[in-house]
C-alpha cells in the first residue's frame, strides 16, 4: 500500500548523527575508556531524551564537569544533512512527512530551520516534549495522535531496527535505514504511483 504520510527518525535518517563521535571525543578528552562514556551516555539517554534530565545537569554528568559547554556547542554544531535530505523534496510531494525524533525539542528545531529542512514537515514531534522515547510505542501513537492516516498508510522510517520492530507491530509500514543506501530505493519504490 502506498504510504500517505512517512514518519522519519532525524539523527542518521533526516539529519547526520554526530553523537557517537562525540561520544569518543568526550573519553579521549577525560582520559577514559570511550566505552565507560558511552556507557554513562546510555545511563543518562532515557531521562534526558523524554525531558526528566535537563540539558545543563546532563552535561555536566557526561563530562564529569569537564567543559561541559563546550562540548554542548561541539555537538550543536556538528549536525549535517543526513542521507534522505536530497529526497525530502520529492517524498513531500508523494506524501505528507513528519519527524519522530528521541531528542531535545529546542535542537531539533534549531537544527531543521539551520539546514532548511523544516518547511518539508507537517510536524516535528520530539521525544522530550512528549514523554515518551523510541521504541516505547506511546512515542509512536503521540506522533501519530492528530492524523486521520490509518496506521497501515503510515511509512516509518528508522536507523535502529528497535524502533522498526516496534513500528511494524502497531501496524505500520517500516523500513529500516541500514548502513547502506538501499533502503533510500525501498521509499522511492513505495511511493512510486
Amino acid at each position: 500500500m502506498r504510504p500517505a504520510l512517512i514518519l522519519l527518525d532525524a539523527c542518521g535518517v533526516v539529519l547526520s548523527d554526530p553523537l557517537p563521535g562525540l561520544l569518543e571525543a568526550i573519553g579521549r578528552a577525560l582520559g577514559e575508556d570511550p566505552v565507560e562514556t558511552f556507557a554513562r551516555y546510555a545511563t543518562l539517554r532515557p531521562g534526558f531524551w523524554t525531558g526528566a534530565i535537563d540539558e545543563a545537569a546532563f552535561w555536566q554528568a557526561l563530562t564529569l564537569g569537564h567543559d561541559p559547554e563546550r562540548w554542548a556547542e561541539r555537538l550543536a554544531a556538528s549536525f549535517a544533512p543526513g542521507p534522505a535530505t536530497p529526497r525530502l523534496e520529492a517524498w513531500s510531494r508523494a506524501a505528507r512527512l513528519r519527524v519522530l525524533s528521541n531528542h531535545r525539542t529546542r535542537w531539533m528545531h534549531g537544527h531543521l530551520e539551520r539546514l532548511g529542512l523544516r518547511r518539508f514537515f507537517e510536524r516535528v514531534v520530539v521525544s522530550d516534549a512528549i514523554g515518551y522515547a523510541k521504541p516505547d510505542p506511546e512515542a509512536f501513537l503521540q506522533a501519530l495522535a492528530d492524523t486521520d492516516v490509518a496506521r497501515s498508510e503510515v511509512l516509518f522510517v528508522d536507523d535502529k531496527q528497535a524502533n522498526v520492530l516496534v513500528a511494524r507491530d502497531l501496524g505500520l509500514q517500516a523500513v529500516w535505514a541500514g548502513s547502506t543506501t538501499r533502503w533510500l530505493e525501498e521509499v522511492d519504490a513505495l511511493l512510486s504511483p
